[in-house]
């Protein structure tokens, strides 16, 4: 096991923390910023297709280039990132701290919570402009990030250096020697309420009847451990607190046929945002406030429109932090059986999540508004105790 340096947060520290989750068939499944759906003939693909041949790194010095097939271009991703960046810098202050802790040379998976504002945009950017222009002189292998629907391998997406999500996509990149960005809990993590913000789910939906069955996703351990891949664990902090999700509905999401919708197959409940009662304080004080119609194309549009209840409330500074890889077994070769290879990705798993949790919490207490809210908090129960 590799030691934590000097400086090590605790919670990069090796853990032994277990996770419970159901043997389920759908924890097979990728659920990279969008769950693809791996039962289907695109996405077939089977263990000896993916593992059976070593990977295959670009000669020295080449991996630095973008090759043939990617489509990736990385003056066009600095381009396009230095420009974002002078939007959301002065909003939103992002800070990324870890790179150090990754190896250039050993291609790797970095695995990290979503959360729910703006699409994971913000979170994104801020990292890849650390790994792409901060870090530049480091010279750090290409990133692809693995994206949901809207990804759908559209060129100008491929330039960015970002794919559809699969498994073959996320194989297929490591071998040629660049490094990976998923978030495997998808919808299902950027879905929870924002009560549980330090809680990341990665895990992926499937429905018994009308109710949400939640498993882990465990496909991502496979690739590590079945070719070879450290796993680094990233924490991403303060998008979730711009747009609080106070609830999630399963019961909404099916009444209003939403479930049905391929984009969000992922979903596992209807978010039920602060945004949702801002909208309906200022529409309450317009004119239109009088009318049956604009009451009904309101309630429409902030169901069916995710815009109007996603844009960000609070500029909440963005934090992301990169842990220690997680030791991952490796199993290339190994004639365990499926119940004990099932083992060592669910026992991988729990590492990931506790370490991702812990740097959630860490960076969770250097907020000034945690500070505050424990004073009143404090001061409250003291009332309390003294009457």
């Amino acid at each position: 096991m590799r030691k934590a340096e000097p400086g090590t947060h605790e919670s990069c520290r090796f853990s032994t923390a277990s996770l419970a989750g159901p043997d389920h068939p759908d924890s097979q499944g990728l659920g990279a910023g969008g769950n693809p759906d791996e039962a289907s003939e695109r996405n077939a693909v089977s263990r000896a297709e993916i593992f059976a041949q070593p990977p295959l790194l670009p000669p020295a010095g080449e991996q630095l280039r973008a090759l043939d097939g990617d489509g990736f271009d990385r003056d066009h991703a600095e381009r396009i990132l230095k420009t974002y960046w002078r939007f959301i810098q002065p909003i939103f202050r992002p800070r990324v701290d870890g790179l150090e802790r990754i190896d250039p040379a050993k291609t790797g998976i970095l695995v990290q919570n979503h959360n729910w504002s703006t699409f994971g945009g913000i979170e994104g950017a801020a990292f890849f402009h650390a790994w792409y222009v901060a870090e530049k002189d480091r010279h750090l292998p290409q990133l692809v990030g693995q994206g949901g629907p809207v990804a759908n391998d559209h060129r100008f997406m491929r330039r960015l250096g970002i794919v559809r999500a699969s498994l073959k996509n996320m194989t297929d990149t490591l071998r040629r020697g660049h490094f990976v960005a998923t978030t495997p809990g998808s919808e299902v993590d950027q879905l929870r309420p924002v009560w549980q913000r330090n809680q990341s789910r990665l895990k992926r939906v499937s429905w018994l009847g009308n109710r949400p069955v939640l498993s882990d996703c465990l496909s991502y351990i496979a690739v590590a451990a079945e070719g070879g891949y450290p796993i680094y664990p990233v924490a991403c902090s303060g998008t979730h607190e711009m747009t609080p999700i106070l609830w999630e509905s399963p019961r909404l999401l099916r009444w209003t046929g939403l479930h049905r919708a391929h984009w969000l197959g992922a979903w596992s409940g209807f978010p039920i945002t602060l945004n949702h009662f801002v909208n309906l304080g200022l529409f309450a004080l317009t004119p239109l406030a009088g009318s049956f119609w604009a009451w009904a194309l309101f309630l429409l549009a902030n169901i069916y429109f995710a815009p109007l209840y996603q844009y960000p409330l609070f500029p909440i500074q963005v934090r992301l932090r990169v842990c220690e890889p997680v030791p991952v077994p490796d199993l290339r070769g190994s004639d365990i059986t499926e119940s004990e290879r099932m083992r060592v990705y669910r026992d991988v798993h729990a590492k990931v999540v506790s370490r991702i949790d812990g740097m959630l919490e860490e960076l969770d207490e250097g907020r000034p508004w945690i500070g505050i809210w424990r004073w009143f908090g404090t001061r409250f129960a003291r009332l309390r105790s003294s009457e």
